[in-house]
């Protein structure tokens, strides 16, 4: 209860107090409801005979079991992308070096136990990479991307004042995680376009997220004068793309992308003789 409100079931000045609400007085829920407020309680009720056994809370919180809790798209995407990062730093390491000790080995005991806390230590760090690489992406030959994802993309946006927002065109193509998969997307508006290309930060099997950065045709950055959009693209059950831009500069662009072709098209080129960023 306390990890659910930040508070405990009961308050009381002295442990003699609090030992006597325990003991003789109902717990206070707090802010819970639902069933989580259902459980919290049985697991206080005053026999012990009738809290709930810790198989019977972990059927009740996680019917199919807990591993159908952790599938793709269990973890926040800022939380998928972080991990890819220190994956990319990870791998950036440089080998060990052998180091060979010509000394007589040490004779107290603190530096073989040192050694051998080492061991377990390493064990946890490669398991947890393990569990960063699998996180990765969908595929393992640099695929990432899932093939609904694929093809050119188009559809107009809308910031968050309900002002128009320009309209998008994307080309999505295959690639691994930390590759450009998207070149020369564009934003036009008033006969004007902005280009850029799209880094892929996570892949799921119903939600990338991209970086944008400037275009390789010139020095503009996406979209025109922020250079570090992130983006969400989600899969609907209708076929189509769901786009939010996570710019505050831009106004928090938003809107509904449609397939246009099956293939990655060329980008448009940027036009215009003037850079704009949408919402301003």
């Amino acid at each position: 209860m306390f990890a659910a409100t930040g508070r405990g079931p009961f308050t009381g000045e002295g442990a003699a107090g609090l030992m006597y609400k325990v003991v003789h007085e109902e717990p206070d829920p707090g802010s819970l409801s639902g069933q989580l407020r259902e459980i919290a309680g049985a697991c206080l009720a005053k026999d012990p005979a009738s809290r709930p056994s810790a198989g019977e809370i972990a059927r009740a919180l996680a019917p199919g079991g807990a591993a159908s809790l952790a599938g793709a798209g269990w973890l926040p995407s800022p939380v998928v992308a972080d991990i890819h990062g220190l994956m990319r730093e990870l791998t950036a390491l440089p080998d060990p070096v052998d180091t060979i000790h010509d000394g007589p080995a040490p004779r107290s005991g603190r530096r073989t136990r040192r050694v051998l806390l080492a061991a377990p230590a390493a064990l946890i760090v490669s398991a947890a990479a393990l569990v960063a690489v699998q996180m990765m992406g969908n595929g393992d030959d640099g695929n990432d991307i899932p093939e609904a994802f694929l093809g050119t993309w188009q559809g107009d946006l809308t910031t968050r004042s309900n002002l128009p927002g320009g309209t998008l065109r994307i080309a999505i193509k295959q690639g691994a995680v930390g590759e450009i998969v998207s070149s020369d997307a564009s934003v036009s508006m008033l006969n004007t376009s902005c280009t850029g290309d799209y880094r892929l930060t996570s892949a799921e099997d119903d939600l990338l997220v991209l970086k944008a950065q400037a275009g390789d045709d010139g020095p503009q950055a996406w979209p025109c004068g922020n250079s570090q959009e992130t983006a969400r693209f989600t899969m609907q059950k209708d076929g189509n793309l769901r786009f939010e831009s996570l710019s505050e500069g831009a106004g928090l662009p938003q809107g509904v992308l449609h397939r246009i072709s099956d293939q990655p098209l060329p980008g448009a080129a940027a036009g215009g003789s003037r850079p704009w960023e949408t919402g301003r």
